[in-house]
């Protein structure tokens, strides 16, 4: 298993930490991968654009249904990132690692020492 990079959040007013990776397989069908991460103006967001160009230009919705997944695939920790950052949360460290829970435990072990 390989190392990934991982970025990790903490929340203003709970303290709470979260762990963005890679979007993982759930990013080829990006609505219900914005929905299983909670990511709810990125959703609102996919489901405008996809019916502005089912409205606008019917024909090119597998086109922009495609571009959509490729974007979700590259760029998806982008978009969770920033709307982490929109409710209050904020990045306190990247670390690399094989889990998101190894990355959180080899931050919390490095943020002790």
């Amino acid at each position: 298993m390989e190392n990934r990079l991982y970025t990790l959040h903490r929340h203003a007013r709970s303290g709470d930490l979260e762990v963005v990776g890679e979007p993982g397989w759930l990013a080829v069908i990006p609505p219900l991968w914005a929905l299983y991460e909670g990511l709810w103006l990125t959703l609102g967001l996919q489901a405008a654009f996809l019916a502005a160009v089912f409205w606008l230009a019917p024909l090119a919705l597998s086109a922009a249904y495609l571009a959509l997944v490729l974007i979700t695939v590259f760029d998806g920790n982008m978009f969770h990132r920033l709307e982490l950052r929109l409710r209050g949360w904020r990045e306190v460290g990247c670390v690399e690692a094989q889990t998101p829970e190894g990355a959180e435990e080899l931050f919390l072990k490095g943020a002790l020492q």
